[in-house]
């Protein structure tokens, strides 16, 4: 990949610009009010200062607890976070949450030269990664999940290093990218449980590199089997609820028409606006949510025809395919969870953002030609990432009314 010296100057400013706004959230978002965060901090807490995993049985009341509403999830983050936990432990609080939230301002602006990686690995130019990137740096969702402490900015570098590397396997048929591509799957899903949707990206990948990859077939087996690293997570769930995943123990939605609008009604919107910072905004932030609607409806129509028609070759079209089945997985999971409560959190789809955003932006730029206006393009995707900025500046400065209705887990 070759760069040029005033893109590489952009790029550091976009990272910049992304840094900065995590950092004020960080900063400006009261003690407590990121998704889960007590809980998470008590999963950081008890790693630290017991030296072990907390083994609390989940069971339909221990569900409810404020403490343990994370406690079902990978420990990876956790036990990443004990030991800078116990380098602050003796402060207050306050103290302790903002010095930890500082690594999640770390890795979640990491995700945004990821994400231009990806996109420049994907030949799509450089004004598409550049505005790949931008995306990134300015999604408010992404902006407050990462300014909070919780394992979610952790895992979208796994994720979003591990789509990178598969694309590169697919592209190279190299074992070692491939190899690299199963260590990071298996990291993330180590980090969180909906990166097992990258599994439909990596295993056609293998599959691939199987049946025509050019070393040694021991090399590519090995490869093949790296994400099984991440199987003994599998084995502490089973001991704590009896099940991978402890959607068991919640009683199944009554699953309608009504359940369908709520569901769809929430998600789209929390994509781009975290669901509890929606309450931040006064009613005009139905006019950003229409806007957004009908710009993902262009894009959709965009990327659509581009897979059927013939700018891309067969290649092209294997590698963007094999891309959408990860986003596709991803969303059945998404879809599965909410059968069991009410959880339309779109950040949950963003251990495949980076190729969401990729596609969003370049299904655009080819809506754009299809209606013969191709050279308004970078004015229509410049336009949404200034909405998105408007929407950061709005959630900083009303960030003493983002906490929602719903109390998260605060230990008392």
């Amino acid at each position: 990949m070759e760069f040029e010296k005033k893109e590489f100057k952009i790029l550091v400013v976009i990272i910049l610009l992304g840094l900065g706004l995590r950092i004020a959230g960080s900063a400006l978002f009261p003690l407590w009010s990121g998704a889960e965060e007590g809980s998470h901090f008590f999963f950081i807490q008890y790693i630290g200062e017991n030296g072990k995993l907390p083994m609390i049985p989940l069971t339909e009341e221990t569900l409810k607890g404020i403490y343990v509403e994370s406690i079902h999830q990978p420990p990876l983050y956790y036990m990443t976070m004990s030991p800078f936990y116990m380098l602050v432990a003796g402060q207050g609080y306050e103290t302790i949450i903002h010095f930890l939230r500082l690594f999640s301002v770390l890795l979640g602006t990491l995700c945004i030269p990821l994400t231009y990686l990806v996109a420049k690995r994907l030949s799509f130019g450089k004004n598409i990664a550049i505005a790949s990137a931008m995306f990134i740096a300015l999604l408010p969702t992404n902006i407050i999940a990462t300014s909070v402490l919780g394992n979610d900015a952790l895992s979208w570098v796994f994720c979003t290093a591990a789509i990178y590397f598969c694309i590169v396997a697919l592209q190279e048929k190299k074992a070692i990218d491939l190899a690299l591509a199963g260590l990071l799957i298996a990291a993330a899903i180590l980090t969180k449980f909906n990166a097992l949707s990258l599994l439909a990206i990596f295993i056609p990948t293998a599959i691939i590199l199987l049946l025509k990859g050019k070393e040694n077939i021991t090399k590519r087996i090995v490869a093949c089997a790296t994400p099984l690293l991440a199987i003994p997570i599998i084995f502490r769930n089973l001991a704590l609820s009896g099940n991978i995943i402890p959607s068991h123990l919640r009683e199944m939605m009554l699953i309608n028409w009504e359940w369908f609008v709520y569901y769809v009604t929430h998600l789209f919107p929390s994509f781009w606006l975290q669901e509890y910072a929606v309450a931040t905004i006064p009613d005009i932030r139905y006019l950003f949510f229409i806007f957004y609607s009908a710009v993902s409806l262009a894009a959709v129509i965009g990327f659509v025809k581009l897979l059927l028609d013939r700018d891309w070759n067969i290649k092209r079209k294997l590698v963007m395919s094999i891309l959408l089945l990860g986003v596709l997985l991803n969303l059945a999971g998404i879809t599965y969870v909410n059968l069991f409560g009410w959880w339309p959190e779109g950040r949950w789809i963003y251990p495949t953002l980076s190729i969401i955003v990729i596609f969003f932006t370049f299904g655009l730029q080819k809506f754009m030609k299809i209606i013969k206006h191709e050279n308004k393009t970078p004015y229509l995707i410049w336009f949404v990432l200034f909405t998105m900025l408007v929407l950061d500046i709005i959630v900083l400065v009303f960030h003493n009314t983002i906490l929602p209705d719903i109390v998260w887990a605060i230990p008392v």
